[in-house]
């Protein structure tokens, strides 16, 4: 499993994993299907994406402010926080492409 922090590798976190798989401290806000994933966002900043079918995770995202709604297109990811920023990820990669500031 990869972790990203704002397009950043890091390693796996004391308290994310659980029962081998990560969760959620919060509530989820947001989910997003593709063709091979399922996306959750979640207030406590981390957005999940797993594989369909067997539900392997394949990336947790991590933000520094509340998930709050998670979107797509074919080759993006977006996620907008509380924080008034929106966070484009790649999905073929999840590296982090840009955030943009200043939404409300």
């Amino acid at each position: 499993m990869q972790e990203y922090h704002e397009g950043q590798y890091l390693q796996e976190r004391p308290g994310v994993i659980a029962h081998g798989a990560p969760r959620h401290s919060k509530g989820v806000t947001g989910i997003c299907v593709t063709a091979r994933h399922v996306i959750w966002a979640s207030e406590d900043g981390t957005v999940i994406v797993r594989e369909k079918g067997p539900g392997h995770v394949v990336a947790v995202l991590h933000h520094d402010s509340p998930a709050m709604s998670v979107a797509r297109d074919d080759e993006h990811l977006f996620v907008g926080c509380r924080d008034g920023t929106v966070h484009v990820w790649a999905m073929d990669t999840w590296a982090a492409l840009t955030t943009l500031k200043g939404h409300s």
